[in-house]
């Protein structure tokens, strides 16, 4: 059975939510976002667009840690090591390269040299 999680990207805060656990439960245009050691609704009103919602991969990378939307991979290919960045189209998990190119990020997790290096939202130097 297919896992269902997510983690978060708090606009407002510029900080990652959901590495241990979160609740989302969107009703109205809002959003409450739960978490081990914060509840967001008691600090601030929580539109739906002050968030930015990564769904788990059901995939981890070489050293066991999981794969979200948004997460930076340094992967080896042909011509050496590059930093590719995850994201969700075409109903698919693609890895896409500085925005030149995309792939199947199931293609790479084939060869098993995939490793999480960062996130498009904290390490966005790791893409440029």
């Amino acid at each position: 059975m297919r896992e269902i999680k997510f983690r978060v990207w708090d606009k407002k805060f510029n900080m990652m939510l959901g590495f241990k656990s979160v609740y989302i439960n969107f009703d109205e245009g809002k959003i409450e976002v739960t978490t081990d050691t914060l509840r967001y609704e008691e600090v601030y009103t929580d539109e739906i667009e002050d968030f930015v919602l990564m769904q788990y991969t059901n995939l981890k990378d070489k050293n066991g840690k999981e794969i979200y939307e948004g997460d930076i991979l340094k992967v080896k290919l042909d011509d050496g090591e590059a930093n590719l960045y995850v994201k969700y189209t075409n109903g698919e998990y693609r890895v896409v390269n500085k925005g030149k190119w995309e792939d199947s990020l199931y293609a790479y997790m084939y060869f098993g040299d995939v490793e999480v290096v960062g996130n498009i939202y904290e390490n966005k130097d790791l893409i440029r």
